[in-house]
């Protein structure tokens, strides 16, 4: 609904490998090896033999090298599997015996059970994880003592509702029973508010019906309970009253189990990890299952799991962080890993979590995944070029699958269901703020969306740009395609949708859909798009002659419709058959596609990466906007730099001030000069911490301690915690403190010190980690990117650090070069490729929210401060793309000096070389040849600057150098002797543009190229040498919204000012359309175009906010490449931002030239009742049709009537046909019986009392209550004070300000006043928009879908008042939803499926910017008294709306329609009701007006007041004369 902050998922890691191609199944080719075998009955002692195998998979680990195979025999083992690597074409592969089952099992069997108290039994035993422990009994989970109770394998159940709540509080009758201080202690979990995540929390007291907790981590109100919202209390003794429910005394030792364990196996988590895979590389795992215990790697590469089951692999029973988690039960994050055929079930959060490129996952089954209901998914993707293929997932808290990042991915042929178990607002398949780079999700079914709140099955949140969906099935998942707005280059073809298609819920940018295409799709329901949209050839309203629709079976029928009618594009309906493609997933006459896996009989493995569809009008920019991929594909000239997270063009935030998208709005500097700073020196005797801040975490505690700084989390309540200092910015300086480890147990703990701090998504982290010294990691240098750590370097390090000592730190930050020190030892060193100022601080995660550090005696120095200067840049036009790699790329010292130089990884920097041997690599060096490739080197904008690099002293300053490739000579940085120096190659003027130089994997290596005398200067070298500087640019991918920002020195040369360009394939003679967001700081101006082209200049940005910009440029007839280009041509200090960039070719008018074929109707049969209306749509197909007119007729109109735009008015009993016939085309009809039954009448209740007195509502505003009326102020709700029964219709009038206005609303039979309509609140709700009015239902199993659509077309217009009634009435076992305006019946609504039918509240709501006026009835009117209810509306009538039952009349506009009719307007009713908009056995009526009704009654008022006005003009006269 509203647009989720960005996913934060903790601890994830980012890898920046090249494209890798590869056919998976290759992985089991392998060269020859040694085969040892593993069987539990074996001996360590033994050889490894198939006759003496050893015992354990340690052994065989510390034994294999790469290309060895290890087979296990059946059976369980209880250790972690920690394989080394292979190599290329030799992995180490581990596989179970053939038809022997083996598992690897986290747990231990726990014996010794006795007695303890009736039903409860007790043990002695350790379970030392914590909130991740686990006990199973007989393989199965039991649950830690809990109240109310859920079965064995229930987990999506057995809640309590909340009363009435509070960040720290939640009430509820029911608690009363258990009497005070009962769940004292326990553990509350709660999906809050809007029920987007859940969240946990320690009770701290018990009184009445009320328990009080420490603060929930997430304080806004869409995240704080309230009434109805499902919470749960575990881990309390006093709970034990459920079979294979358990508690543990940890103090005590002892396990308590309900029910009698004797003949069953119990069994304690005692491993988190059944397979450590970090930092491995071309390891096979074939046929092994685990249980109770995770496969995780970091840092992986050519992993291949197959065949593996993993069952209760990943749990946590407490909730850190509401908006990610790192439990998951498979988690490989790396490069080109494969999980295939494997079934993976039971994880509190995620499934699967793949995170890096060109990974595969392949014909599995994940299902039953986060029950914590947190932001957990069956799978977790993020990375480029992934493919998702042939799997099935269902069952999970939230999503099914969850997209966090990645462009150039493809999801294919999946069979996705039952999301939503425990949360609202979220889709099957879910992505938010993602740049998906030409994303393809094709050839799915999305299904089954369980979730009581706003649902969807493909659900692109805000901020969503460059997707591809097609052939898609999307069936019972409440709206089926949810596009929030803003959304760019969204294209969706040739789906197949049971379920509305919806562009909305936009709180900035609101009618942001530029390059949206919405075509060829079969939609049963309605489609509300923006106007930028282009949408066309979309059939809805019709049978669309589904084979079987209540199998749903989506294929078409021989008379379907949608057969040979849609428009060919190719990529997208190639090999089509017939005259044309057909509309929506399925093409008559081939073989239904499937979606899913199929474990007996695998499918053919796809290729990895998968070449995406690139259909005609697609945006053709690659890395539009800067999101994962920093510069790379762009040429830059001057300081051109990634911005900060958060400067991208949608930081939306909403009412309570956090940002949702592009996590928040970070601080941007005009320039890239760092600041001088000063040293610091804190010892903290003073008390002061005023210089001091705790970063973004609200539950971080510090304070001054013995004089000392002692910083940590709030117990239990957040994992991490950073404190800064934020007196200066240090680049290149010495930081030293003295840091002592408080808490007790640091064997999942994380710690360190802060540097180079931009934001909490952009910092240098120093990391001490105990949990990594298996891995020789325990001490880390990484750079955070957005959600991300990117690791520099690892080592094992000579120091361990234990709680209760103090250590002296020291880090060393120079230019490139990471330094850190442990009591004088160097523990680890690294390279920051893109170094900048920033802030100093420390931090610490630990899981539980326990760990606590004292930090004292602070002291920072400033290197120099020539080290910080900005430097003066004149390269021009790098290609960030083409430079060569660093791997293949030979050193500066072989290109331009003596070849016996070392490679890069030996040699020292330039500034300490003193001959050739030592000098840096051309991937380390500063010199021209410095630049690294695209696939691996980090973009341009990442290599070092002329001023922070590490050259000799000698060197000349930045300011004086020539361009990068005239840098210094060799030989004045100590280079050997026999290299020339560089001024006496050929001047910089002679060389070739850069645009004429070879790229760099073209180039010559350094070997052969030429020497120093002889040589040409960089820029003519045919390696990349033209790479930008970019202190502060980040040199990995970032999550979130993002930008480049330009940003440059005061008076600098045209030369030196910031500039963007690409070069772009396009086809000749056709038009194309550049489009870019862009902001412009004060002072400043940006030009935008196409070289040799339109430009359009950007002045100042007003008020600082992001407005779009387009230049349209014609190519050619013989042009096939242009350049498009983003240039700062301004001279201040300032920054210009440019984001989500797009180049499109020209949408061309479509010709109607074809001859009409046939008329499809949204009711082939309907019954209506007299008074009520029916609005029957024709379609005239194909699309482009010459004729697009019909012209309707009634075969009786004494029972029926219908307008001339297909609204049909039941006169009286009877049957009559309507027919629709094309205007010229007297053979090309369609028609639809329409039967009349008797009418109904229904009582209103007027609210002419009720409005008058303040005391009948509840508000959670300030309504201003005068003469009557009500004046509701925006965004506030209205609520009556008591509830209502549902036996009449509420009687009013209204006026609304549609002034930027997105909605109104009425909701009635309400289960809550004031709740919103998503904010787990149940009744059924009108919203009124200045366009349309939709009928919808939430709560019930509703999900919020429409279940009618009505347009507008006049009925309710801007500032004017208008009659209104609203009300349900019981009718056949249903409830009735009418909805009356003006006189006019719009809707009549039968809900069957779990109706409201208890008494319920009045709500309004004003979700615009205006006012809503609420008044009493005018009048004179024919209602009843209120209060006599046995008295009936004569409202809605022919007679009293004025309508004469001709067939010009409009009518009312009303009626109903039988649920097995089709195609009727509206909703995303059952499948096997295609068309009807409620669920089954659902009634709807839509009047989805297409022209304006003649308001025959004014007519009526009008002439009769002319004929009184005339009549009393010549009385006057006569009296005149007389």
């Amino acid at each position: 609904m509203w647009k989720k902050r960005l996913l934060s998922f903790a601890l994830s890691a980012v890898f920046a490998v090249g494209m890798f191609s590869f056919a998976p199944a290759a992985y089991a080719a392998q060269t020859s090896g040694q085969t040892y075998y593993v069987s539990p009955t074996g001996s360590d002692a033994n050889d490894g033999s198939a006759g003496a195998p050893w015992k354990t998979l340690g052994k065989a680990s510390a034994t294999m090298q790469p290309g060895d195979t290890c087979v296990v025999r059946g059976g369980t083992y209880h250790e972690t599997l920690k394989p080394g690597s292979g190599v290329e074409g030799a992995p180490v592969t581990f596989k179970a015996y053939d038809g022997e089952t083996v598992i690897i099992s986290g747990a231990n069997e726990v014996t010794g059970f006795k007695q303890h108290d009736g039903e409860i039994y007790v043990a002695d035993t350790v379970l030392p994880l914590v909130d991740k422990n686990q006990v199973f009994v007989d393989g199965d989970m039991g649950f830690n003592a809990r109240w109310p109770n859920t079965e064995t394998g229930k987990f999506y159940e057995g809640f309590a509702e909340v009363e009435s709540g509070s960040n720290t509080t939640i009430t509820d009758p029911a608690l009363e029973a258990f009497g005070d201080d009962f769940f004292k202690g326990a553990t509350l979990w709660v999906n809050a508010g809007s029920r987007w995540t859940s969240q946990t929390a320690a009770v701290q007291d018990h009184t009445g019906g009320t328990i009080t907790f420490t603060p929930l981590g997430l304080t806004d109100v869409q995240n704080t309970p309230t009434k109805g919202n499902p919470y749960y209390l575990f881990n309390v003794y006093g709970a034990l009253d459920s079979e294979n429910e358990w508690y543990y005394d940890e103090a005590q030792g002892k396990l308590y189990l309900y029910g009698d364990p004797t003949g069953k196996t119990v069994q304690v988590k005692a491993r988190e990890t059944a397979i450590d895979l970090n930092n491995a590389s071309y390891v096979n795992i074939e046929g092994i299952d685990v249980l109770g215990a995770a496969i995780t790697g970091t840092g992986t590469s050519h992993i291949t799991l197959d065949r593996v089951n993993a069952s209760y692999a990943a749990h946590a029973a407490k909730i850190v962080n509401p908006y990610g988690t790192d439990v998951a039960s498979i988690k490989l994050f790396g490069d080109n890993n494969v999980i295939s055929n494997c079934e993976v079930a039971y994880s509190s959060a995620t499934g699967v979590w793949l995170s890096g490129d060109n990974n595969l996952l392949f014909n599995s089954s994940i299902h039953d995944t986060d029950y914590i209901g947190s932001y957990g998914a069956c799978i977790n993707i993020s990375g480029d070029g992934n493919v998702i293929s042939h799997n099935t997932a269902y069952n999970t808290g939230r999503d099914i699958i969850i997209f966090q990042s990645g462009e150039g991915c493809k999801i294919e042929y999946n069979d996705f269901s039952h999301s939503g178990m425990i949360c609202a607002d979220l889709g099957v398949f879910y992505t938010v703020a993602t740049d998906g780079g030409g994303t393809e999700i094709c050839y799915n079914w999305f299904h089954d969306n369980d979730s009581s709140g706003s649902k969807s099955g493909i659900y692109l949140d805000n901020g969503t740009s460059n997707w591809l969906i097609h052939h898609n099935v999307v069936w019972n998942a409440g709206t089926a395609l949810q596009l929030n707005v803003p959304s760019n280059y969204i294209a969706a073809y040739n789906n197949t949708l049971i379920g509305n298609i919806n562009q909305d819920f936009a709180w900035v940018f609101k009618e942001d859909t530029w390059g949206g295409r919405i075509v060829n799709n079969l939609v049963v329901g309605n489609i509300g798009l923006k106007p930028e949209t282009i949408a066309y050839g979309n059939l809805k309203g019709a049978d669309p002659g589904f084979t079987n629709a209540v199998a749903h079976e989506y294929a078409l029928k021989a008379d379907s419709p949608a057969i040979d009618v849609a428009e060919a594009i190719p990529g997208v309906t190639d090999g089509y058959i017939g005259a044309g493609p057909d509309l929506g997933a399925y093409e008559y006459g081939a073989e239904p596609w499937a979606a899913g896996c199929n474990l007996d009989a695998p499918p053919a493995m796809p290729q990895v990466p998968s070449a995406v569809a690139k259909p005609r009008y697609a945006n053709l920019v690659e890395n539009a906007g800067f999101e994962t991929s920093g510069l790379e594909g762009w040429t830059t000239r001057g300081p051109v730099t990634k911005a900060a997270p958060g400067a991208g063009h949608d930081p939306i935030q909403m009412d309570n001030g956090y940002t949702r998208t592009g996590y928040g709005s970070a601080k941007l500097t005009g320039s890239d000069k760092p600041v001088q700073a000063a040293p610091l020196s804190e010892d903290f005797s003073s008390g002061d911490l005023s210089a001091w801040s705790s970063d973004a975490f609200a539950n971080t505690q510090f304070e001054i301690k013995d004089g000392a700084l002692e910083l940590g989390s709030a117990p239990y309540t957040a994992s991490e915690c950073r404190v800064l200092y934020t007196g200066e910015n240090y680049q290149d300086a010495v930081y030293e403190a003295t840091l002592e480890i408080l808490n007790p147990n640091t064997s999942s703990q994380e710690l360190g010190m802060v540097a180079r701090y931009m934001s909490s998504e952009s910092y240098i982290f120093f990391s001490y980690a105990p949990w990594r010294t298996g891995s020789g990691a325990t001490y880390e240098i990484a750079r955070r990117v957005g959600t991300s750590y990117q690791r520099l370097n690892a080592a094992p390090g000579t120091v361990e650090m234990v709680p209760g000592e103090e250590y002296e730190i020291r880090i060393e930050m120079q230019g490139e070069s990471l330094k850190w020190y442990v009591n004088g030892e160097l523990q680890v060193e690294a390279e920051d490729a893109s170094p900048a100022a920033g802030k100093i601080g420390v931090g610490q995660y630990l899981g539980d929210g326990t760990g606590r550090l004292r930090y004292d005696n602070v002291n920072v120095t400033p290197i120099t401060a020539g080290a910080q200067e900005e430097p003066t840049l004149t390269t021009e036009d790098a290609p960030v793309a083409e430079s060569e790699s660093v791997a293949e790329s030979e050193s500066a010292a072989e290109s331009e000096s003596a070849p016996e130089s070392e490679p890069a990884a030996e040699s020292e920097p330039v500034a300490e070389s003193e001959s050739a041997p030592e000098s840096e690599s051309a991937a380390e060096s500063e010199s021209a040849a410095e630049s690294e490739s695209a696939a691996e080197s980090e973009s341009a904008a990442e290599s070092e600057p002329a001023a922070e690099s590490e050259s000799a002293p000698e060197s000349e300053p930045a300011a004086e150098s020539e361009s990068a490739a005239e840098s210094e000579p060799v030989a004045e940085s100590e280079s050997a002797p026999e290299s020339e120096s560089v001024p006496e190659s050929e001047p910089a003027a002679e060389s070739e543009p850069a645009a004429e130089s070879e790229p760099a994997a073209e180039s010559e290596s350094a070997a052969e190229s030429e020497s120093a005398p002889e040589s040409e200067p960089a820029a003519e070298s045919e390696s990349a040498p033209e790479s930008e500087p970019a202190a502060e640019d980040e040199s990995a991918p970032e999550a979130g919204i993002q930008a480049a920002i330009l940003t440059i020195q005061p008076a600098a040369s045209e030369s030196n000012r910031g500039k963007l360009s690409k070069t772009i394939s396009v086809q000749p003679d056709t038009t194309y359309t550049l489009t870019a967001w862009a902001k412009v700081e004060p002072g400043e101006e940006l030009t935008l175009g196409v070289e040799g082209g339109g430009t359009v200049v950007v002045p100042e940005s007003a008020g600082g906010v992001w407005t779009r910009h387009q230049v349209e440029y014609t190519t050619a007839a013989d042009e096939t490449d242009i350049t498009i280009y983003f240039e700062k041509t301004s001279d201040g200090s300032n920054a210009v931002y440019v984001d989500d960039v797009g180049l499109m070719e020209k949408e061309l008018p479509r010709q109607n030239t074809a001859e009409p074929q046939r008329v499809a109707l949204n009711n082939m049969s309907a019954t209506i009742s007299e008074k009520d209306a029916l609005q029957l749509t024709a379609t005239v197909l194909p699309f482009n049709a010459k004729a697009q007119e019909v012209e309707w007729s009634s075969s009786d109109s004494s029972v029926a009537t219908v307008s001339d735009t297909g609204s049909v008015l039941g006169v009286k009993n009877g049957t009559a046909v309507i027919t629709a016939t094309v205007k010229g085309y007297p053979n090309v009809s369609a028609s639809c019986t329409v039967t009349v039954a008797a009418g109904t009448n229904y009582p209103v209740r007027d609210l002419t009392d009720k409005l008058a007195d303040k005391a009948a509502w509840t508000t959670d505003g300030a309504p201003l209550f005068e003469d009557g009326q009500v004046v509701l102020e925006s965004m506030k709700t209205l609520a009556s004070a008591e509830t209502y029964e549902n036996d009449a219709l509420f009687h009013l009038r209204m006026k609304l300000d549609f002034k930027d206005a997105e909605w109104y609303g009425v909701g009635v039979s309400s289960t809550r006043p004031l709740n919103y309509a998503w904010s787990d609140n149940g009744l059924y709700h009108l919203v009124i928009k200045e366009s349309q009015f939709e009928l919808q239902k939430w709560g019930n199993g509703g999900g919020g879908a429409n279940q009618v659509v009505v347009q507008n077309n006049g009925l309710v217009k801007d500032g004017e008042y208008f009659d209104f009634k609203m009300g349900a009435i019981p009718e056949n076992g249903g409830m009735r939803v009418i909805v009356e305006i003006n006189g006019q019946r719009i809707m009549s609504w039968l809900d069957k499926t779990d109706p409201f039918d208890a008494p319920g509240y009045l709500n309004f709501y004003n979700q615009g910017t205006g006012t809503m006026t609420l008044g009493a009835p005018e009048t004179g009117e024919t209602d009843p008294d209120p209060d006599d209810s046995s008295s009936s509306s004569t409202s809605g009538s022919s007679s009293d709306s004025g309508t004469s039952g001709s067939s010009s009349d409009s009518g009312s506009s009303g009626g109903s329609s039988d649920s097995g009719n089709t195609g009727n307007s509206g909703g995303s009713g059952d499948a096997g009701d295609p068309g009807s908009t409620g669920g089954p056995g659902s009634e709807s009526t839509g009047v989805p007006q297409t022209g304006d009704p003649f308001p025959y009654g004014m007519l009526v008022v009008v002439v009769a007041a002319c004929l009184s006005l005339l009549g009393l003009l010549i009385y006057q006269h006569k009296k005149s004369v007389q």
